[in-house]
């Protein structure tokens, strides 16, 4: 059969060369910014809490900043990177996979050399299995600090990826979840509602969970 002439205007491409979900070049640059002001925060503290004189004095203890970048950051990639998927019940579970493939490795690494510490030190108490079990899937112990005592912020976006997931499987329910989540923090912030709870229920109710709102808002 003779071939149907192309517009030499348009050029077909095949499926495989479309073009990818473009990169925002200038978050990934925030969040290595953040994830360096963070790592200096953490070596200021620990070379004080050890007699140490920093060779900077203290210039990096505004570092913990970076946390309030990520927790903005998670809430605006969320959105931009899954709002063609809301309502789509089929989604949820590459959603969690990448979410479960992107987080928990690194961190199961971080969590068995704590173990291994906690394992030869005579110092701290080696945890129970069952605080074991509930960090190994980011979930709060009942502990004030995670065995991976920086863990307390994952604990926070695994808790806001589990709500976001919610959205993408039942929008409404999962909006209405987020909503509440951040209506009580808020109260909590402005000193209209006081609760009665340990401290990693406090930090859930905290100004973070605001951060990820401000996140969606701005996406």
């Amino acid at each position: 059969m003779p071939s149907t002439p192309q517009d030499p205007g348009r050029t077909a491409l095949p499926p495989s060369s479309a073009a990818p979900r473009p990169r925002l070049a200038s978050l990934q640059v925030g969040r290595g910014v953040a994830a360096l002001l963070v790592l200096l925060y953490h070596a200021h503290g620990h070379l004080e809490l050890n007699g140490v004189h920093p060779p900077l004095g203290s210039w990096f203890r505004f570092g913990h900043v970076g946390v309030d970048y990520f927790f903005v950051l998670s809430g605006f990639v969320m959105l931009h990177a899954h709002r063609a998927e809301l309502g789509r019940p089929g989604a949820t579970r590459g959603y969690v996979v990448k979410r479960a493939v992107r987080l928990l490795p690194m961190y199961w690494l971080a969590l068995g050399v704590c173990l291994a510490l906690r394992a030869v030190s005579s110092g701290s108490p080696f945890p129970e299995v069952r605080e074991i079990a509930l960090d190994l899937v980011l979930v709060p112990n009942g502990a004030e600090t995670p065995i991976v005592g920086v863990a307390w912020s994952l604990h926070l976006e695994v808790f806001f990826y589990a709500l976001f997931g919610l959205v993408l499987w039942r929008p409404t329910i999962g909006r209405l979840a987020l909503a509440g989540w951040f209506a009580v923090s808020l109260l909590r912030g402005l000193g209209l509602l006081e609760l009665e709870a340990g401290p990693a229920v406090h930090r859930w109710l905290s100004g973070y969970p605001l951060q990820f709102g401000l996140g969606l808002l701005v996406a």
